[in-house]
């Protein structure tokens, strides 16, 4: 088996709206479709949907959930920087944090997933 790399992860939200709203509005994330009654929303960071926001009522929430979701962003250290100060200014709590090959900014979204925004660090 070879993985050839992350198709999309789906989280599961409590309100659509705020959600959608989070992830596109301030985020960014391009909007790439949903299913009926807005159940299943889409967002992409490239040609496929990356993102998966599921209704939590039309899903079993008794299930564990993943840690986080991290997304690279383009642009190294400055955009890292701005990304943190829009979040903040949003008031979205974030946490800094250095890895062995990142630098990385935690925060959670309105239903509390975790999220990582991250870029390489520089050699």
């Amino acid at each position: 088996m070879k993985i050839a790399g992350l198709g999309h992860v789906a989280l599961k939200v409590t309100d659509m709206n705020k959600s959608k709203a989070f992830y596109h509005d301030l985020l960014g994330m391009p909007y790439s479709g949903d299913s009926e009654n807005e159940i299943r929303v889409f967002f992409r960071a490239n040609d496929h949907h990356n993102l998966a926001l599921f209704l939590a009522s039309s899903v079993d929430i008794s299930k564990t959930t993943l840690d986080h979701v991290a997304f690279q962003l383009e642009g190294g250290r400055r955009e890292l920087d701005l990304a943190q100060t829009e979040l903040e200014s949003s008031g979205v709590v974030v946490t800094p944090y250095t890895h062995q090959e990142v630098q990385s900014v935690y925060f959670n979204d309105p239903d509390g997933n975790q999220i990582e925004l991250y870029v390489p660090l520089e050699a």
